[in-house]
């Protein structure tokens, strides 16, 4: 899991070179379209999600049914969420998924996940029904 709260943390990941380009790309327009609605005049490399809802990407390996360290039900993760809306994503040499969980009136996290990730039917299905 990675996650993006500044700035920074987008240009270490993109120094990182563990995405590809156009994912970063793709992650770069919506950190500065988040920045353009939210920083009420804060400067960007002073900027932070922190306090707003922050950008997550899920990939192989993390356990999507406990994200309590993202602040989700420990028993059931982003499944047991009612997004906002799901978003699929075609890229060049994959699809994505971005989703928006609200979790109050001030604080919307935007998780984006790989369908790589979707290897069984309760991920599928539950991409199916909030798409």
């Amino acid at each position: 899991m990675y996650i993006i709260q500044t700035k920074q943390d987008l240009n270490i990941l993109e120094k990182s070179k563990v995405m590809e380009e156009e994912f970063i790309k793709l992650l770069k327009d919506k950190f500065n379209s988040l920045y353009e609605n939210l920083s009420e005049g804060t400067p960007l490399n002073e900027f932070s999600l922190e306090d707003k809802g922050y950008i997550v990407i899920l990939h192989e390996g993390d356990n999507i049914r406990n994200l309590s360290t993202v602040g989700l039900n420990p028993n059931g993760g982003l499944l047991s969420a009612i997004p906002e809306f799901i978003n699929e994503i075609i890229l060049n040499k994959f699809k994505i998924y971005e989703i928006i969980v609200v979790y109050n009136n001030e604080f919307c996290m935007t998780f984006y996940m790989s369908d790589k990730i979707m290897n069984d039917d309760e991920v599928k299905k539950w991409i199916e029904e909030y798409k």
